[in-house]
């Protein structure tokens, strides 16, 4: 076997690596070694003799350096792991290898460049600076090469007593168990993994819709009663309009989804192609598992789920709760010239008795067309951003909502919510909720009754909202 003493020197050096035990070996008469001595020793007469088994001796050396380099880098990665996970919740699959090649080669890098810096002025530093050179193109490529092969998992961040009991588990092993036995300290992150893929506890029988706190932006969760997740709209338009932006996205929504343990979403509802409502969706395709997205007018440049195009009429039902396409229609009626917000999806939701309307950023010609085919509803999301072109009185008294959230950025230069929009809705005796005073705002239903929770910063957790006329539990009014 020609590479025999390669193999039994990386095996010698794991052992090394993990046990005490002063071993010695004698002098392996393997066949490449014979063959060497032969060469050198046999047809070359001139080779002293002694040379020739000094040159082989160092092989051993040099492979035990190179692997303690490498189980050194696998050791400081698998410390710094549940930080890394803190911080970007990415398990990079192809780091641990890329790490066991890298840190030997950088480690040899090194010494080669101080060697270069204090010889460079003998005559052999030109050669050495040409061979620095190679070394470092080659280093180089191959560090491109390993990049453009990276296989990312997204992970949710973990809590500090998981952080706690992980580092407990690797430095009993490492420094407890007696030997090779240590190996086992390197099994740890199986541990990790597996507490970060365990799934929320939900309740029953329970429906949550989340308005996240998007900025100027939207962006709604919904957790089915089953424990089914899905997004309506992604949020964007946070930092940047410019449409690649990841803030939102990996920042703001990825990490609410995250928190809520969400392992997949079963579909993505884009209301319409403006930045501030789809501008997220780059980042979390790639974090989420998608069943489907379902859109009305979306260019054509997002893959990765099956996407399906949906129309006033279409409906669907998700764990007992049903959802009812009211616009826009499949074909505009005569005379009528919507534009982008106007051509937004508005879908009702209805769980039992309970009824909630998202309306995109529709304005006031797109409620005229609505006005007919709606009915009283107990809560509303409120139409872009509650700006003044959108809910009008007349939409108002068609849907009676009990309640109204609006989803704008704080100091909006927008002007969100207006107070021309506030007044309406003070005036129809509606509630209303927005993100720049409350923070992220849910609405937790059993179908009969409802009640309004906050996300406070100071508890980091949702609590109940204290407000005039919202009580916990309202029961939801007979239609």
């Amino acid at each position: 076997m020609p590479y025999e003493p390669l193999i039994r020197s990386l095996s010698l050096g794991c052992q090394d690596a993990f046990t005490k035990r002063i071993v010695v070996h004698r002098d392996d008469p393997s066949k490449l070694r014979r063959r060497v001595r032969f060469l050198l020793e046999e047809k070359l007469q001139f080779w002293p003799r002694k040379l020739s088994r000094f040159a082989l001796q160092p092989t051993g050396r040099v492979s035990r350096y190179f692997l303690g380099l490498a189980l050194c880098g696998w050791f400081i990665q698998l410390l710094t792991l549940p930080v890394s996970l803190y911080y970007t919740n990415r398990w990079i699959w192809t780091q641990w290898l890329s790490n066991l090649v890298l840190v030997p080669l950088f480690a040899l890098f090194i010494p080669l460049c101080l060697l270069l810096f204090v010889s460079f002025w003998l005559p052999t530093g030109p050669i050495l600076a040409q061979v620095v050179g190679v070394y470092a193109a080659g280093l180089s490529w191959l560090m491109s090469s390993l990049k453009d092969f990276t296989w990312i998992t997204y992970l949710r961040q973990p809590e500090a007593f998981e952080i706690t009991i992980y580092f407990l588990l690797f430095l009993c092993a490492y420094y407890l168990l007696p030997g090779r036995a240590k190996m086992a300290a390197f099994f740890s992150p199986i541990f990790l993994w597996f507490v970060l893929q365990q799934p929320a506890v939900h309740s029953q029988g329970k429906l949550l819709v989340t308005l996240l706190d998007v900025g100027q932006g939207e962006s709604l969760h919904i957790r089915y009663p089953d424990g089914t997740d899905a997004l309506v709209d992604t949020g964007g338009f946070f930092y940047s309009p410019h449409e690649t932006s990841h803030f939102v996205g990996e920042r703001l929504v990825s990490r609410y989804l995250w928190k809520e343990r969400s392992q997949k979403l079963d579909y993505v509802l884009l209301t319409h192609p403006h930045s501030d409502h789809v501008q997220g969706y780059d980042f979390i395709r790639e974090a989420f598992p998608i069943g489907r997205l379902l859109f009305y007018e979306f260019p054509n440049k997002y893959p990765g789920a099956p996407a399906r195009r949906i129309v006033e009429g279409d409906s669907f039902s998700i764990a007992g709760v049903e959802h009812l396409v009211l616009h826009p229609p499949r074909q505009r009626p005569p005379g009528t010239e919507w534009n982008t917000n106007n051509s937004s999806l508005v879908v009702q939701l209805c769980y039992k008795d309970f009824k909630m309307l998202f309306t995109g950023d529709i304005e006031r010609a797109a409620e005229q067309y609505l006005s007919p085919k709606l009915g009283p509803v107990t809560v509303l999301k409120a139409a872009h951003h509650g700006g003044r072109t959108s809910s009008s009185q007349e939409f108002l008294e068609k849907t009676q909502p009990g309640l109204a959230l609006i989803s704008a950025g704080r100091k909006s230069i927008f002007g969100h919510p207006s107070p021309v929009t506030l007044e309406r809705f003070a005036r129809a005796a509606v509630a209303v909720l927005a993100t720049p005073q409350w923070g992220s705002l849910r609405i937790e239903t059993d179908g009969l009754t409802w009640r309004v929770l906050h996300y406070s910063m100071e508890e980091g957790s949702f609590r109940e909202v204290e407000l005039e006329g919202l009580t916990a539990y309202q029961r939801v009014p007979a239609n």
